[in-house]
């Protein structure tokens, strides 16, 4: 079974690429606290997110540097070669987004987006 739960919150606005297709695509961070150490302070994870079609849609539309997020999905790994050299690559495939904070904890507008924005994603469809 490949499933991961996260919440975390935006170190920066979500890119958008559009792919030859016209596939939607979103990549972000999310940073995930750790639990606190014994001296008080705080450890993160800093782990790279995607999001296809609609999820994609809905984090360029209301997602925003800072926001706490959660996150339902899958971990991904691919590999590709740059300047020679074989890469490989680990993400959160992002199926599912929803807003963990209300109006009155953020001054970001996304929170007045719906937050049941479930897309199936056909794999045949992705372009790795």
């Amino acid at each position: 079974m490949n499933a991961v739960q996260l919440i975390g919150r935006l170190t920066k606005d979500p890119e958008i690429r559009t792919t030859q297709n016209g596939i939607k695509c979103a990549t972000f961070t999310l940073a995930v606290d750790r639990p606190r150490l014994k001296d008080g302070n705080r450890e993160a994870d800093f782990l790279p997110c995607v999001a296809w079609r609609g999820t994609a849609e809905f984090a360029e539309n209301w997602l925003r540097k800072g926001i706490k997020i959660a996150v339902q999905g899958s971990i991904q790994t691919r590999s590709y070669e740059k300047d020679g050299a074989k890469r490989f690559v680990t993400e959160i495939l992002c199926e599912h987004l929803e807003f963990c904070e209300s109006k009155q904890e953020s001054t970001a507008p996304a929170q007045t987006a719906p937050v049941n924005t479930f897309t199936e994603v056909d794999t045949d469809d992705l372009p790795f």
